[in-house]
């Protein structure tokens, strides 16, 4: 499911950075949020299972930081869950219920930038999904690796550095 990466790049997450473009601070934090998380192994086979979609994105170097938030306690918010405005939630929603309670309880996940895995079926039966005003909607039926550049442009990290094919372009003056 997921290519072998040669390079592992450095992972910038939840610390500071300095970059002479822009002023020295925190990135995000990301979480990952089901409504419902199955007791199987990460290699499982079932393609909508919230541990198997986990388990693949924190193989993604983007995502490799990754924290699980408690299934089924999104709404209330506990003070003990570190979420802070603006950070990044991948939310999986298995079933149109899970949407409905989702879009429902839509104002709690305001401050909070938001990718959706949707199931197939979900995405094809409702368009409500765009209610919750996500910055990236992909289906649990796509490729993972899609989402590395979108979560690196999202939360402000530099995509990796690559030697080989990188050309300087000149314009006509």
């Amino acid at each position: 499911m997921i290519a072998a990466f040669h390079e592992q790049p450095e992972v910038i997450l939840n610390q500071t950075f300095e970059n002479e473009d822009c002023p020295s601070q925190v990135a995000m934090n990301t979480f990952f949020y089901s409504a419902r998380r199955a007791l199987c192994p990460a290699d499982c086979s079932f393609p909508d299972c919230a541990e198997r979609c986990l388990y693949v994105l924190q193989q993604l170097p983007a995502l490799a930081g990754i924290q699980p938030l408690p299934n089924g306690t999104l709404f209330p918010l506990s003070p003990t869950i570190p979420l802070r405005s603006g950070d990044l939630i991948v939310i999986h929603v298995a079933t149109i219920k899970e949407l409905e309670t989702l879009v429902d309880a839509h104002q709690a996940l305001d401050p909070y930038r938001l990718v959706l895995i949707v199931n197939d079926e979900v995405y094809d039966s409702s368009r409500r999904y765009h209610l919750l005003n996500p910055r990236y909607i992909t289906t649990t039926g796509q490729a993972a690796e899609q989402l590395d550049p979108v979560v690196r442009r999202i939360i402000g990290q530099p995509a990796p550095y690559r030697s080989a094919g990188c050309q300087a372009v000149s314009t006509p003056s």
